[in-house]
């Protein structure tokens, strides 16, 4: 599969968050944040745009599988930007980080679970705001994805969580990124 995006201007955090139901290969040119794997496999990628990225953002598995991606871009981040990460299997909760390195970072927690239709991720925890939920269909096993953002001002630990409708066997990650 894959992700058609507007070239981002050089310099952007690029973020894309996916759950599949096989293990996700890293897209050429991107870095891993986090991962987590329980009846599906999240994933939280990242990368600075360089000069001339393109607009195709390639995904895939080493097997066949139904996958769920969305793509967010941001302005103001630190070049080498991944701070802390966490990860949670078996709840639908991202885990808790360890004390951010700096005050002012950007958190992007992902929530992931087998369902046969969109899960609607809601209700999440910790002030974060939901930036997208959506899930693949006609495999034979879907998933839900659920992605939720936030900005602090102070050094601490995060995590967050959320309610899913029609979901089974949720996980989650979480990824901080220093602003600059």
């Amino acid at each position: 599969p894959s992700l058609t995006v507007t070239e981002p201007p050089s310099g952007r955090l690029m973020v894309r968050v996916a759950c599949a139901s096989a293990v996700l290969n890293t897209p050429s040119g991107w870095s891993p944040a986090v991962s987590v794997t329980n009846d599906s496999d999240v994933r939280i990628f990242y990368r600075i745009a360089p000069a001339s990225f393109g607009t195709t953002v390639q995904f895939g598995s080493g097997s066949p599988c139904s996958a769920s991606a969305v793509y967010l871009e941001y302005s103001g981040i630190d070049a080498t930007p991944l701070d802390r990460t966490a990860s949670q299997p078996s709840v639908a909760q991202t885990g808790t980080t360890s004390a951010t390195t700096q005050a002012d970072e950007l958190l992007i927690g992902a929530l992931g679970a087998g369902s046969s239709t969109d899960a609607n991720w809601s209700s999440w925890t910790s002030s974060f705001v939901e930036e997208h939920d959506l899930a693949s269909s006609g495999g034979s096993f879907n998933v839900s994805l659920g992605a939720a953002s936030r900005v602090v001002a102070a050094t601490g630990t995060y995590g967050t969580s959320a309610t899913a409708v029609s979901a089974s066997g949720p996980c989650g990650c979480i990824a901080t990124f220093k602003i600059s």
